[in-house]
């Protein structure tokens, strides 16, 4: 019983540091440790608010400053592979095979995209 209490007050102590952390730095150490979760987490309710109002995003560029112009559905299906990439990633669930190569896909998306995604 002793060793329960103790192991709950370090573990208390623990999540204090950790919101007074995440107070003056703006993360924790739990993010930290586990950025590509944090990065996930923090990106995944901004994709579906692009998905829902996608604005200028059917207007991009290219890697070489070309125009690329989307549809509405070309560019919700996009969106809709990274969130389905970025849940595999927060969730931390381990695919192979087909969803792999589809995960791999929309993390490519991710990263291609990403520097553009502004309204």
């Amino acid at each position: 019983m002793k060793n329960e209490r103790l192991w709950i007050r370090k573990r208390s102590e623990e999540n204090f540091r950790d919101y007074i952390r995440r107070l003056v730095t703006g993360y924790s150490s739990v993010d930290y440790w586990n950025a590509d979760v944090a990065i996930a987490e923090y990106a995944i309710p901004l994709l579906t608010h692009y998905r829902r109002h996608p604005c200028e995003m059917t207007k991009s560029w290219d890697h070489f400053g070309n125009p690329v112009y989307f549809s509405d559905e070309e560019w919700a299906s996009i969106v809709d592979k990274m969130i389905w990439s970025l849940t595999v990633l927060r969730d931390c669930r381990f695919v192979g095979g087909k969803e792999l190569k589809e995960f791999n896909k929309g993390m490519k998306l991710f990263a291609k995209y990403l520097p553009v995604m502004w309204c």
